[in-house]
């Protein structure tokens, strides 16, 4: 005899109904389980939890998909960034880049408006200076652009061009003073005396007086202005009159001397001892370039004047500078 056919239309096995909704519900739990075991991925090494525990106690599950979703959400924010580190990087060097650009030009153009106000008044000085010269001598432009250090001015011949070194603050009293100086020089290249001689002794003689007559013209200007133009003429040829005496030890022709005899000459620069041999005669010429200034007041005349002197064979020193 045969069993009867169970519910599920099998012979031989009555299906419980009891049974199969623990099953369902056991099977439920064990892929929740499955599905939500975070600890096996960050903790590898954990014991996972027990079905059953999960069937016991059913808020655990709950408990591990919040923990769950907690730590994902910090997770991929940290992977996020780790996978984009290089935005970030980015994004501060440009910052930084843009804050680097951003002082260069804000520095380039402070320099830029300092240069631009000393070219106005180095123009402002070569245009008074030039109208007391008179006589058609002229300067085409003028120019602040950067010069050796030892030197403030210079007068470029051929193109009649005045330039003044950039990395000096230049007061007043001395950018006008440099700016007479090199009219000075237009005067004596642009009425021919320059041409008569080449040897050392024309040129310190020439220096000398662009730094003389440069003192004379400078005051002249400065009275103008309404200032000491006489306390400025007798500072500059005073300090010039100290510089170039022997028997000051502090002055650049000393310098340079020590500088050789101590066995230093190859820390000296070559233009600027040309530029000391060539500007600073002696205390003698420099009295004499001062009184012939203070008796003619063209500066035509006076430039002249020292050219029939000085440049006729007469050596500087000698009698007839009154030694």
């Amino acid at each position: 005899m045969t069993d009867p056919p169970g519910r599920d239309g099998q012979f031989g096995h009555d299906h419980n109904p009891a049974e199969g909704l623990g099953a369902v519900r056991l099977s439920s739990a064990r892929r929740s389980v499955e599905a939500a075991r975070p600890s096996d991925v960050i903790f590898p090494k954990r014991k996972s939890l027990r079905a059953e525990d999960v069937v016991a106690h059913p808020w655990i599950g709950d408990i591990l998909r919040r923990w769950w979703t907690w730590w994902e959400t910090r997770l991929g924010a940290m992977l996020w960034f780790l996978k984009r580190w290089w935005v970030v990087v980015a994004a501060l060097l440009v910052t930084v880049g843009l804050v680097h650009f951003g002082r260069a030009q804000l520095e380039a153009r402070r320099e830029a408006d300092r240069i631009a106000a000393i070219r106005r008044r180095a123009e402002r000085d070569v245009h008074d200076l030039l109208a007391i010269v008179g006589h058609g001598i002229r300067v085409s432009s003028v120019r602040v652009v950067p010069l050796p250090p030892y030197v403030g001015g210079s007068y470029e011949t051929e193109v009649q061009v005045v330039s003044f070194n950039s990395t000096v603050g230049w007061p007043e009293p001395e950018l006008l003073y440099v700016a007479g100086h090199e009219c000075v020089h237009a005067l004596f290249y642009q009425a021919g005396l320059s041409r008569y001689g080449n040897g050392i002794e024309s040129q310190v003689l020439e220096e000398s007086t662009a730094v003389v007559l440069g003192a004379h013209l400078a005051g002249r200007v400065y009275s103008r202005r309404g200032h000491d133009g006489a306390w400025l003429t007798k500072e500059i040829v005073t300090s010039f009159r100290s510089m170039c005496s022997r028997d000051n030890p502090s002055s650049p022709g000393a310098r340079i001397m020590r500088e050789f005899l101590q066995g230093r000459f190859r820390e000296v620069d070559p233009g600027e001892v040309e530029m000391v041999v060539s500007h600073f005669g002696n205390e003698h010429l420099v009295t004499a370039l001062d009184t012939i200034c203070r008796q003619h007041r063209d500066p035509w005349d006076a430039a002249h004047e020292v050219f029939r002197r000085f440049k006729m064979g007469r050596k500087w020193g000698g009698p007839d500078l009154g030694e």
